[in-house]
């Protein structure tokens, strides 16, 4: 916050949330994500802290008809037991090593791997299990879990941490490969723009005055900086803040104003 004179001006931002499994939203916004349950996100000293908690999530849809889903070159399979009390499990099919809880029956069959109550989830039509420890299987990221139950790829919960929650999925990759959200005129805010604030290669009004009609009245430079400043703003957020929106590319243009 600065002053001037009795004057304050400043902008406060909601603090960031990093709330595992929360819906990372900044400030008051923060809570459980729709895959887990916990008590409200607590605040103090602009540090969220909270517990939340992975539910039981439908997933069938990733398997097909024999309950096994492929990922990244591997096999997995969806087993389910007759028992309720106990959860669906999620196996690497694996070519060699694979352990057998029973020593008959198919070697990529639930009931060998796991025992007699166990069969695949093509049967019951139904997988639920908690995203985090399918996603430690899978050896993905929970974030690109959910974008794969949702149909959407990569996920992130807040635009803010998109590389990070995705990390799994894009650290192998050069920039060449990537598609980086990123503003034009980057600098170019409302509220910190004028004739005084603006690149002078940016700047037209002796060109506008070289140029000026035969015969025609030139505006005033008051004048033509009320039309002509508007028409250089490109954003409403500072450069804080659009990275905080998830932007990773930025056109500057480095001025010197003394």
């Amino acid at each position: 916050i600065t002053w001037s004179g009795p004057k304050a001006s400043g902008q406060c931002d909601a603090a960031p949330c990093d709330v595992e499994n929360s819906n990372r939203l900044p400030g008051d916004a923060c809570g459980c994500d729709e895959y887990s349950t916990g008590p409200p996100v607590v605040w103090q000293d602009g540090q969220a802290s909270g517990l939340c908690t992975d539910i039981p999530v439908e997933v069938v849809h990733l398997f097909d008809e024999k309950a096994v889903m492929r990922h990244n070159g591997k096999e997995f399979k969806c087993c389910v037991s007759s028992a309720s009390a106990k959860e669906p499990q999620i196996a690497e099919l694996l070519a060699d090593g694979q352990k057998y809880a029973r020593s008959y029956g198919h070697r990529r069959g639930c009931g060998r791997m796991f025992g007699n109550t166990w069969h695949g989830a093509h049967r019951t039509k139904s997988c639920k299990v908690r995203l985090g420890a399918m996603a430690a299987v899978l050896g993905v990221s929970r974030g690109e879990l959910i974008g794969m139950v949702n149909g959407r790829g990569m996920q992130s919960p807040t635009p803010q941490r998109w590389m990070g929650d995705n990390w799994e999925s894009i650290k192998d990759k050069t920039l060449m490969d990537l598609t980086l959200p990123g503003s034009h005129n980057s600098g170019n805010i409302a509220g910190q723009l004028s004739a005084e604030r603006v690149c002078a290669s940016d700047y037209r009004y002796q060109e506008y005055l070289d140029a000026g009609r035969a015969g025609a009245p030139s505006a005033s430079k008051a004048d033509f900086d009320r039309t002509f400043i508007p028409w250089n703003i490109n954003h409403d957020h500072t450069i804080l803040q659009q990275l905080k929106k998830g932007t990773r590319y930025f056109h500057l243009k480095v001025c010197n104003f003394n």
